[in-house]
């Protein structure tokens, strides 16, 4: 998330690679997993568009190993920019989330456009608090297909992985803070 340039970039975009490695990187810590515990050696599917030598290998095998991604696809398009419905599905597999059915009653007024076969992950994230959504005047749009933002992505962890330090705010260097309602 910080590059060499040292900077955090908060509306930059989350590569899927990047929101896989936050997500086992936080598993295993809050697993209380070392290294030589927690990553698994071999594949259990072999993405045509990761390989050993990739900095992401060790997450997208561990990502697979965990069952927080799928062996669906030939690919799994390490750099292209998560959509919050994708990142909804691995944080809530990562978190050990109950999946929750959509309510009759929709709690986005986007809904309708959240993929059917992802829907409970994304319900099942605003139930636990982890998620809100954008506001939209009384309401709350989800945005599904919109990309996720480090910003955003930090809040998940927060929210997810260290729900008493996310009440209180994540505090970065350069007196910038992440506020969680």
């Amino acid at each position: 998330m910080i590059e060499k340039s040292r900077y955090f970039r908060p509306n930059d975009y989350v590569s899927r690679a990047e929101f896989l490695k936050m997500m086992v990187s936080s598993f295993a810590h809050q697993k209380q997993l070392s290294q030589s515990n927690l990553y698994a050696t071999r594949p259990l599917c072999d993405f045509l568009d990761v390989n050993q030598r990739d900095w992401n290998y060790v997450y997208v095998v561990n990502g697979t190993f965990y069952g927080f991604i799928s062996c669906e696809n030939q690919f799994f398009r390490p750099n292209d920019p998560i959509t919050r419905q994708e990142a909804a599905k691995i944080a809530t597999l990562a978190g050990g989330l109950n999946y929750t059915s959509p309510k009759s009653e929709p709690l986005f007024l986007d809904d309708s456009s959240i993929s059917p076969e992802l829907s409970h992950y994304v319900y099942s994230l605003r139930l636990h608090n982890v998620i809100d959504g954008y506001p939209v005047g009384e309401k709350r749009d989800f945005r599904p297909f919109s990309h996720l933002s480090r910003l955003e992505a930090a809040s998940i962890v927060a929210r997810l992985f260290f729900p008493d330090d996310a009440e209180q705010g994540i505090s970065f260097a350069n007196n910038y803070k992440i506020v969680t309602p």
